[in-house]
């Protein structure tokens, strides 16, 4: 994949990321709890993952190295990160969640940077200041919540640091994108699956029911659709620049929230959407990204 169509891919990728919770949002606040809506919309997103490997007649063999590897991206990456996100979002408002999640495409590079030597450019450096000022913006357009939710979408950070470098780092890396979008979503489904089952206890479980179950098949495609879009770019771009451009999803998220739940946005806030935007600009511009 070229560097354009990558990052073209990275950006839808981002949009669908960005609408998406606040979809969520509604099945949630019908009473279908986080772990079980996981379950729901990554089992879905794991069925995307086998019909494209299907249709594009890619093996889902994988290697002994790479078992371990997407076992680890699943559960420690995905499974976390959308489980935590899941809770933030009954707790804070979706734009927000999505703000202090996103700081971890600075985190990614400076843990590329720590960890494997790779290169922090001027432009990158420009991304991080803009991105770090912007979310600062963001954080102070009128927000107000629970300090649990504060704690858990800042947890989230850094649940997705792990799945982006060990996607790019690890043998993960070699397992086609479709069969990774498989396997990881399986692992997603089973452990989350089993955590209903410990914690329901005589609790009834509840599922999406009605018009929920609809939207949560939409939810399921739109996140595996986003899965691997992002993770096609990502074996072009990198993690580090993959996590700059994917800097779009909290300007969606914020703006379509906002719409829809009718939150105020400040001059602030959008002032921190323009540097979120010049982060993007200054990411796609610089020279470097994987080989």
């Amino acid at each position: 994949m070229s560097k354009s169509k990558a990052i073209i891919s990275v950006i839808i990728a981002s949009v669908l990321f960005g609408l998406f919770p606040s979809i969520q949002k509604l099945i949630l606040a019908n009473g279908t709890p986080p772990l079980v809506l996981v379950v729901c919309c990554n089992g879905v997103a794991c069925l995307v993952g086998l019909a494209a490997s299907i249709f594009r007649h890619r093996s889902l063999k994988l290697t002994r190295r790479q078992v371990p590897a997407i076992i680890l991206v699943g559960f420690c990456g995905l499974f976390l990160t959308d489980y935590l996100l899941d809770i933030a979002y009954t707790l804070i408002p979706v734009g927000y969640v999505t703000m202090l999640h996103f700081m971890y495409p600075s985190l990614v590079c400076l843990f590329m940077a720590l960890l494997f030597h790779e290169r922090i450019t001027k432009w990158k450096t420009l991304a991080i200041i803009s991105s770090v000022i912007g979310l600062a913006l963001l954080a102070g357009g009128g927000f107000s919540g629970s300090m649990a939710g504060i704690g858990i979408a800042v947890i989230t950070s850094f649940t997705y640091v792990f799945y982006m470098i060990a996607s790019d780092k690890t043998a993960a890396r070699q397992i086609p994108v479709e069969v990774r979008l498989f396997y990881s979503n399986l692992v997603v489904t089973i452990a989350a699956g089993i955590f209903v089952i410990v914690s329901s206890g005589k609790t009834p479980l509840v599922f999406p029911k009605g018009t929920d179950i609809v939207l949560t098949l939409i939810v399921g495609c739109m996140l595996g659709t986003a899965i691997l879009l992002l993770n096609a770019g990502l074996v072009t771009l990198g993690a580090a620049t993959t996590s700059f451009i994917n800097m779009i999803e909290p300007v969606a998220s914020l703006v379509i929230s906002s719409a829809v739940y009718r939150y105020s946005i400040t001059a602030a806030a959008l002032t921190g959407c323009a540097c979120i935007l010049c982060s993007l600009v200054f990411t796609t511009i610089s020279g470097d990204h994987a080989s």
